[in-house]
């Protein structure tokens, strides 16, 4: 719910409006798993996950999750997909003061990663910063639509979230919406019209 509202909230006079308004969005639900040490999403299920998003004809996949770990099936999976023209998305990590690794499928080749900056440009204290990142967005204090349940603020629905699962759906939706308004774009130069777009800051 939330890094979908990033992307895609409607611009209907309720709450945020999401950075491409009412683009279509498909939701491809990952079946959690209850560990010790927290939920967890399986190698498996991720690779199956995207297996559905490209099935279902999806332009570009946003992955809000990581692992330190390579995971062949999802490795396959992307692989397959940029071979049929999809740009996948990921999250960089919000590791940083763990030791900043590199994590996956964000440091795949073909993924776009994305790591998270503050409201005054500078790389936030907790996102990931390494030689895979392709571009970085605001990923914290953003304010999105959350299940009232994980509402931990007022229980209107909405709470300020930080992550890097946050910065990439705002990437996400800026190269699908690029992709609808230039169909004669390689999925490639997509990815090069929205990096070349961006300013460095900090350092590059």
């Amino acid at each position: 719910t939330a890094t979908a509202a990033v992307a895609a909230a409607p611009q209907n006079g309720v709450g945020i409006v999401g950075v491409w308004p009412n683009a279509r969005l498909l939701n491809v639900p990952l079946p959690v798993q209850r560990t010790s040490q927290g939920d967890t999403i399986s190698c498996k299920a991720s690779g199956e996950g995207i297996r559905r998003a490209v099935e279902a004809g999806a332009a570009v996949i946003n992955m809000s999750y990581g692992s330190t770990s390579r995971c062949a099936s999802e490795w396959v999976q992307i692989y397959f997909a940029v071979a049929k023209g999809i740009i996948p998305v990921a999250a960089a990590g919000n590791e940083f003061v763990d030791g900043n690794p590199l994590e996956f499928p964000a440091s795949l080749p073909h993924v776009v990663t994305v790591a998270a900056t503050t409201a005054d440009d500078r790389n936030a204290w907790f996102s990931n910063v390494n030689d895979a990142i392709d571009l970085s967005a605001p990923g914290e204090g953003i304010l999105t639509a959350v299940p009232k349940q994980f509402d931990t603020t007022g229980q209107d629905g909405y709470d300020a979230l930080d992550g890097t699962s946050f910065a990439a759906p705002m990437v996400s939706a800026a190269m699908a919406w690029v992709r609808a308004v230039r169909p004669e774009l390689e999925p490639d130069q997509v990815v090069q019209a929205v990096r070349r777009t961006a300013r460095d800051v900090q350092r590059p």
